[in-house]
């Protein structure tokens, strides 16, 4: 494809493809403030849907030997055109250059031409070629060209044409659910487990942070266990590691990204009601799990259960920031949530930080306590409603009960309580002058009993409705 910019025309490209179509690319309005290669890179792929992103193209100048870098600015007065390349980066050569192919079979998708990957980027994650790529990554030759095929592999990824990225396909599933569902695989069974996550989570943040990347982020895919079909799952949940309840605090821990669901909730508005998803222990394992119990948790449950000391290596630093942004997000509602135990997000919290101390993972889980403490108060002093704040106060009651039942720490929930029955008192001062001035007889002539015949009226009313 060659680029030649017009110069009787500012506002224009010429663009020729390489079979003789000659297309126009118009620059107005904030297009025109296109500077750098990089810029009309993505612009072509922006006004061409089909076409790959910046790091699958070169634009040759001049110099048809050298391409220009990304942060040069755009030629406009030159005379000869620029040459739009879409570069294939050969994985294979790759692998054979560490003389590993034994381990790639003849329908490996790494024999795929670029335009074919473009296509059907899924090809890319099929878990049939899971065990091949498994004995590559684990082959001690190929320890050296790891990282090369990876960060050959994450251009492939990044360079995908916009139309590829938001495909939702007949099964429901995405390039993303592919991408969490192989990675997480492939990563469970490799040797080198931490090196191997942290580029699988720098390649799938990255393109989370795509901003052609949109309808696949709260997208809905279909989990299946063996024989069981559940109900489509929003994406995210695909982030959490696999979790298997065998008891009371008992659980076998998995693979999760973490750093990926924080990177989908900073650069995608998460659909709220994801929040309402009840997790149960034995199904997150979405390929082979199977039943045996369940707890009713929503996503902050689940990050920070079970809290004892046992299960300190199945949470990391990802999940302790994961566990404050949700938290920010969340309801009032969905935060005071008990499950079956009766105890709310917080409750976890506090327990967990309370079990590790102070210094483990560098604090971050008490922060991640404060920052629920903190998102509960917050959403509690913008309740204008009686009787929403008498149902709250019952909810933290039986969560601080319980909690006390368990031994466990308990003063950042029963600070919680604190403010909503402080909040509830206040509004009830204001329900009291409005029954006053409409005649409202009250029971005692003193005005904090006056004031607990307000709330023990919502209280009744919320004991009526249940």
């Amino acid at each position: 494809m060659s680029l030649h910019p017009d110069r009787d025309q500012d506002s224009s490209i010429n663009v020729v493809t390489l079979s003789g179509q000659a297309l126009n690319l118009r620059l107005q309005g904030e297009l025109l403030n296109l500077e750098t290669i990089h810029d009309l890179k993505e612009h072509i792929a922006d006004a061409y849907p089909t076409m790959p992103r910046a790091p699958m193209v070169k634009l040759l100048g001049v110099d048809p030997s050298a391409d220009l870098p990304d942060f040069a600015p755009i030629p406009r007065d030159q005379t000869q055109p620029l040459t739009h390349v879409v570069v294939h980066h050969d994985l294979v050569e790759v692998v054979h250059k560490y003389q590993c192919s034994a381990f790639i079979p003849e329908d490996s998708w790494l024999h795929l031409d670029v335009s074919e990957l473009f296509q059907n980027p899924r090809k890319m994650f099929q878990h049939e070629f899971d065990v091949r790529m498994q004995q590559l990554f684990g082959n001690l030759n190929f320890a050296g060209g790891l990282k090369e095929f990876m960060d050959a592999w994450k251009l492939i990824v990044m360079g995908l044409p916009t139309s590829s990225v938001n495909r939702i396909y007949d099964d429901s599933h995405t390039i993303l659910s592919a991408m969490l569902g192989y990675f997480e695989n492939l990563v469970i069974h490799f040797d080198k487990m931490d090196e191997m996550d942290d580029m699988m989570t720098i390649m799938m943040t990255n393109f989370v942070k795509r901003p052609d990347v949109h309808s696949i982020v709260n997208a809905y895919v279909r989990a299946e266990l063996g024989c069981h079909n559940f109900d489509q799952l929003p994406t995210i949940l695909l982030c959490m590691r696999d979790k298997k309840a065998k008891g009371r605090n008992q659980r076998r821990a998995g693979i999760g990204f973490p750093s990926v669901a924080l990177a989908m909730m900073n650069a995608h508005a998460v659909a709220s009601d994801t929040w309402n998803f009840r997790w149960k222990y034995t199904f997150l394992n979405f390929r082979n799990s199977s039943f045996s119990c369940s707890f009713d948790n929503n996503m902050l449950q689940y990050i920070l259960g079970p809290v004892s000391l046992g299960h300190l290596d199945d949470k990391d630093r990802g999940e302790a920031l994961l566990c404050k942004a949700i938290a920010a997000e969340m309801s009032l509602h969905q935060l005071c949530h008990c499950n079956p135990e009766g105890l709310c997000a917080l409750s976890h919290a506090e327990a967990f930080s309370a079990c590790v101390g102070p210094d483990f993972q560098g604090g971050v889980w008490d922060q991640a306590r404060e920052s629920i403490k903190a998102s509960m108060i917050s959403k509690i002093e913008q309740v204008n409603c009686c009787y929403t704040l008498a149902q709250i106060s019952n909810k933290l009651q039986m969560a601080f009960k319980t909690a006390n039942d368990e031994g466990y720490e308990s003063s950042a929930l029963n600070c919680v309580l604190a403010a909503c029955e402080d909040a509830l008192w206040k509004h009830a001062v204001g329900i009291r002058r409005l029954w006053l001035r409409s005649g409202w007889n009250f029971k005692s002539q003193e005005f904090s009993r006056q004031i607990e015949e307000v709330v023990a009226h919502h209280v009744g009313e919320l004991a009526e409705r249940r």
